[in-house]
């Protein structure tokens, strides 16, 4: 490997570990973000958001459709939350302009028009229908809530859009019995899509999915299923009659944890736009303001139960900044190998490490 290529890649590295530590600062100091991430980690030796990232560039050529599920429907308010939409509009919006994919939503029945709309303001028109779309559009698709037609849904959905990928941000995800649960362990089954049925058809047919959660709960974090059993409050014991606890059963082949899963879709987003060095195709903040903003007039409502403009009770200007943070990393650091070459060979020479880690 040349000189060039060691720097590139201990960079890459090092932005996927900055990428990673921002997603999971823990505002609230209860150490989940912590524990889930370090659950994580043990599943690969790259940081997490570099380690997705580098599955969806691999896979995604332009004109192949992405999957993006999302939406938490919550009792007692029976609509939709803030968080997962907003990062699956950021990433969206990424992995086209990044890579020339095609982003097709899957949420509820009830989201199809508020995730039409935020789309819009995310910069990507909502287009009608799959077929015939033109570039720089995005398919919005509700799916079924009944489990017993949700594989033959599944089914009829990958073949009409042969997708590249998935990445499931902040979905309900079933526990092993089957049922699906807020993180407080309050069940939630009723209310959700049954798009865990997707995911498992997506990889019997070999695709590759990602999974983005905060508390154990959602739609890709089965493989984190012990130690949210483990550590997590009403992992192992729900409270609700199915006894199965909050865990997810259904895995995905990377994982993101984020201290609010919204976080992990910027930091995707981040990751994908630093991988192919196109860093504008991460949006600035003022239009994640808007998309907070354009959820509440449609109906979405905070984690909080209140019709705000925070994210999983995170304010607004905090999750701007994160958003301009990260704009940060990806600005700085493209200046750093030119600049700061000699500095790269010396951490290279002096701590060994090799290429590929």
């Amino acid at each position: 490997m040349s000189a060039a290529a060691e720097v590139r890649a201990l960079l890459t590295y090092s932005v996927g570990e900055t990428i990673d530590s921002l997603l999971r600062v823990d505002l609230r100091g209860y150490r989940i973000p912590q524990i889930l991430y370090e659950a994580a980690r043990r599943l690969t030796d790259r940081p997490l958001t570099i380690d997705a990232a580098e599955r969806l560039v691999r896979a995604i050529k332009p004109g192949d459709a992405v999957i993006l599920c999302t939406g938490f429907v919550f009792p007692p308010w029976e609509t939709g939350e803030h968080d997962g939409v907003g990062g699956t509009v950021i990433l969206a919006r990424a992995l086209e302009m990044a890579l020339g994919a095609r982003p097709v939503v899957v949420v509820e029945p009830e989201l199809v028009d508020a995730m039409r709309r935020l789309m819009r303001t995310g910069g990507l028109t909502p287009w009608p229908s799959f077929e015939g779309a033109p570039p720089r559009t995005a398919w919005v698709s509700g799916f079924t809530k009944d489990a017993a037609v949700a594989r033959a849904e599944a089914e009829r959905l990958i073949e009409r859009c042969r997708p590249a990928a998935a990445v499931a941000i902040e979905r309900p995800g079933m526990n092993a019995h089957g049922q699906y649960h807020l993180a407080t362990g309050k069940p939630c089954t009723d209310l959700a899509a049954k798009v865990d049925h997707l995911f498992l058809a997506l990889q019997a047919a070999g695709i590759p999915t990602v999974g983005i959660g905060d508390n154990g709960n959602e739609l890709g974090m089965g493989r984190l299923a012990d130690a949210v059993r483990r550590a997590i409050p009403h992992g192992h014991q729900c409270g609700c009659p199915c006894g199965g606890g909050t865990a997810a059963s259904v895995g995905a082949d990377a994982v993101v944890t984020a201290a609010t899963s919204d976080w992990g879709g910027y930091g995707l987003a981040a990751a994908v736009a630093f991988l192919v060095e196109k860093p504008e195709a991460l949006v600035p903040s003022s239009v994640l303001e808007h998309l907070l903003w354009t959820g509440i007039d449609s109906g979405l409502i905070d984690g909080s139960g209140y019709a705000v403009p925070d994210v999983d009770g995170v304010r607004l200007e905090y999750n701007r900044r994160l958003i301009d943070t990260l704009h940060d990393v990806l600005t700085y650091t493209r200046q750093s190998p030119a600049k700061y070459a000699a500095r790269f060979q010396a951490v290279l020479a002096r701590t060994g490490m090799k290429p590929e880690e």
